[in-house]
């Protein structure tokens, strides 16, 4: 994936949390706002207190990025950042999918 996606610096963090807009679901938390880019751009943050373990952390981000990548030909001006909830581990990953494309989809991806 390539990393004009990757959203990093900490004044695109600043410009995400002042005009966020948050979304909900079984196993996602997703803050999102627009920007002036032609392409989305994404966080992955992983709670250390939820996933102790830096396998499962790592796990999480690989299973995210990869359902990124099927969206990745979107050109919608949106950055976005995805938390998962306690429950993403005891899913299965079908699910997980279908769960944070119907997320994006119908609500992200509209702003």
């Amino acid at each position: 994936m390539k990393n004009n996606y990757a959203l990093r610096s900490k004044k695109d963090f600043e410009k995400l949390f002042e005009k966020k807009t948050s979304y909900y679901s079984s196993f996602f938390i997703i803050h999102a706002s627009k920007n002036n880019k032609p392409t989305f751009r994404f966080a992955i943050s992983v709670n250390k207190k939820n996933f102790k373990k830096a396998v499962d952390r790592n796990k999480i981000k690989r299973q995210i990025r990869s359902i990124i990548r099927e969206i990745e030909n979107k050109k919608i001006g949106i950055d976005f950042l995805i938390i998962p909830k306690n429950n993403f581990l005891k899913a299965e990953f079908l699910k997980k999918k279908n769960d944070l494309l119907k997320l994006l989809s119908k609500n992200v991806f509209k702003i």
